[in-house]
């Protein structure tokens, strides 16, 4: 992932087959012939009136990467919330919300490489 900083780093971020297939078609506007986990959650979601507004690879722990999903439910009162998530699943949320991806500053020091 190419850090927008003005550096131009790449943050190295490994990605399962199953997750890297789903980012990929979504990249590319493939619909699958059911509904994928990803869909589901983005389906349960919008159901709840909430939505994911950012993602943040927030941490790094023993050289594994950890992530929070942040959406708001919208109702009486707008309610923000934010969950644990492994990186993978939350860029697969955040290209299906269309929501912006944050890395934590020491994350991106320690582990980004320059172009």
């Amino acid at each position: 992932m190419r850090l927008h900083d003005g550096s131009g780093s790449i943050l190295p971020v490994y990605i399962g087959e199953f997750e890297g297939q789903s980012i990929t078609k979504e990249l590319q506007s493939k619909k699958s012939a059911r509904p994928m986990v990803y869909d589901l959650f983005r389906c349960t979601v919008e159901a709840l009136n909430a939505k994911v507004t950012r993602v943040c690879i927030s941490s790094l722990v023993r050289n594994t990467y950890h992530a929070r999903i942040h959406l708001v439910k919208k109702g009486d009162v707008t309610e923000e919330l934010s969950v644990d998530s492994r990186p993978s699943d939350a860029l697969n949320l955040a290209l299906r919300f269309s929501s912006p991806i944050y890395v934590n500053k020491e994350v991106a020091y320690k582990m980004a490489s320059s172009p």
